[in-house]
């Protein structure tokens, strides 16, 4: 069977609220037992977009697909990168402590410029830890524990 996008179910979701993913014109599972769709806070995404944009993230990966000086990976290779080098916005103290890496996924063998980017240090990971937090993932991963019964998740 096949379906396209826009047939896929579209009714809102609770903050937590885990749901199997279907079709909506058969309410058939999409085609994995692992697919679920996971109600996040009105304004998630805005504010982890600001987040992103703040930090400088959304500029490196616009660097990082250009492949502007500095900014090239080899395939399946990776780098540190501090905020100061990309976002002006943020204070000098902050980014001499915070960095974030990226890694180019298997470029050559796949024939794509795939870029993945996380946090390296700790200071960084708690920024993000914090800032996934503050619009509400901690609901959403509430509801993913409670639907499968976890008693925590690492």
């Amino acid at each position: 069977e096949i379906a396209e996008i826009q047939d896929l179910e579209n009714k809102p979701l609770t903050p937590g609220e885990v749901v199997p993913m279907t079709w909506a014109h058969n309410g058939k599972p999409v085609g994995s037992k692992y697919a679920y769709l996971v109600g996040l806070e009105k304004g998630f995404w805005n504010k982890f977009l600001d987040y992103s944009e703040k930090k400088g993230v959304i500029e490196l990966y616009r660097r990082l697909l250009s492949e502007k000086d500095g900014y090239h990976l080899r395939s399946d290779g990776f780098d540190v990168y501090k905020p100061e080098t990309f976002a002006n916005n943020t204070s000098k103290e902050e980014a001499e402590a915070m960095e974030f890496f990226a890694h180019r996924y298997k470029s050559a063998k796949y024939k794509f410029n795939m870029h993945f980017v996380a946090a390296w240090d700790e200071a960084a990971r708690k920024d993000l830890l914090k800032a996934l937090g503050d619009p509400g993932l901690d609901i959403a991963l509430k509801g993913i524990g409670e639907r499968f019964g976890y008693d925590n998740m690492t």
